[in-house]
């Protein structure tokens, strides 16, 4: 699952990486703790040159009261032993929280790295999962939907995160799901509502565990108010070697926090 991570890149690097601006009055500043119910920076198919902020957790524009659907999963009801070579049907097709927006209001999810619970000990022994040779930002595969308050009439763009099953270093944490993250060129085919449903359903796939590692740190992340750099700070070993890569275990957090 995902229902922390975290962003903090400056706005000039989202902006070129992703080759969008973000609109103006924009309320962004990096984040080492977004939580639902946050606002944080997207790409919808609807906007694909602008980086919008949104409120993490899905409120369908169906629905009457407010919902915080963070994540949705690829397999939908399938799966429930959340198997990594499950090749059954996608069964997010069939949920009404995801299948129009997965039609229709796709977006990217502007990350750095995501943090995630251990299924055992939750956030009293949480773990920062990051991408290996320095690949940041990244973009989770998300959906997104604009619903109305009846009473105030106001108008509240949210997002979830698509989750599939975890790879074998993430179940080392452990913890059986993890975000969909899309692999670097893939973005705009994501963001393309006229692609074949067939190519989009192929993206929701597992990110390969050689390219990740993970390492503990502070179970202040339990708390969905603090926030800073100091909750980058190792408390453990990593779970894989960064052997070959351009970050080790002590400078993960450094090369996290230079860009805040």
């Amino acid at each position: 699952m995902c229902g922390r991570y975290i962003s903090v890149q400056k706005k000039e690097n989202l902006e070129k990486i992703f080759e969008a601006k973000f609109v103006e009055n924009a309320n962004y500043k990096a984040s080492y703790n977004i939580s639902v119910g946050d606002l944080a920076p997207v790409i919808t198919n609807l906007d694909p040159y602008d980086i919008q902020m949104f409120r993490f957790g899905l409120n369908p524009a169906w629905v009457e009261k407010p919902r915080y659907i963070f994540n949705v999963r690829a397999e939908g009801e399938h799966n429930e032993k959340n198997e990594m070579d499950y090749m059954g049907i996608k069964g997010i097709m069939s949920n009404p929280n995801s299948n129009k927006p997965l039609r229709s209001q796709r977006c990217l999810v502007l990350a750095d790295a995501y943090i995630e619970a251990s299924l055992q000990f939750g956030f009293k022994k949480p773990y920062v999962v990051y991408l290996k040779e320095n690949r940041r930002p990244f973009a989770f595969a998300g959906i997104w939907d604009t619903w109305q308050n009846k009473e105030t009439g106001e108008l509240v763009n949210s997002f979830s995160i698509v989750t599939v099953p975890a790879n074998e270093l993430v179940r080392r944490i452990p913890n059986d799901r993890m975000p969909v993250i899309l692999p670097r060129g893939k973005e705009k085919v994501w963001l393309d509502t006229g692609k074949n449903m067939s190519e989009i359903l192929r993206l929701l796939r597992t990110y390969p565990a050689y390219m990740m590692n993970a390492y503990p740190v502070t179970e202040q992340y339990k708390s969905t108010e603090v926030n800073g750099s100091w909750l980058l700070e190792p408390k453990g070993r990593r779970l894989d070697s960064d052997f070959g890569a351009k970050i080790y275990e002590k400078e993960t957090s450094q090369a996290l926090r230079q860009y805040a």
